[in-house]
């Protein structure tokens, strides 16, 4: 079913990687930062089934408790959002868009010259 939304056929081998993720509701990582440090993060997320469902998540941390975002996204944005950081590096990170959206409130994919 997420499919059409994450790119099609040509993106089947990282969907198929991805939906056993998507279920456990969990990604741990860390986030690149200028100077060469890294900051652990932590993603949650409710698991759902359809591509269309809006998915909840929380972003925290763990250096620091008191930083944490909640917010909502479809569910096959999350997906693509996963299929874009790759579990089999050494350090997983969330693709760039995900942190501008997330952090800035900013979809990078949207221009506003319209």
């Amino acid at each position: 079913m997420f499919a059409p939304y994450c790119g099609g056929l040509p993106q089947e081998q990282a969907l198929l990687k991805v939906l056993p993720l998507l279920q456990q509701g969990l990604l741990e990582g860390h986030r690149q930062v200028e100077g060469g440090k890294a900051h652990a993060f932590r993603l949650n997320w409710e698991p759902v089934r359809a591509p269309l469902s809006t998915c909840r998540c929380d972003l925290s941390f763990p250096n620091d408790p008191s930083l944490r975002y909640s917010f909502e996204v479809p569910a096959h944005q999350l997906v693509q959002w996963l299929m874009e950081c790759s579990p089999e590096a050494n350090t997983i990170d969330l693709p760039e868009r995900c942190w501008q959206w997330i952090l800035l409130e900013q979809d990078p994919l949207v221009s506003d010259a319209g």
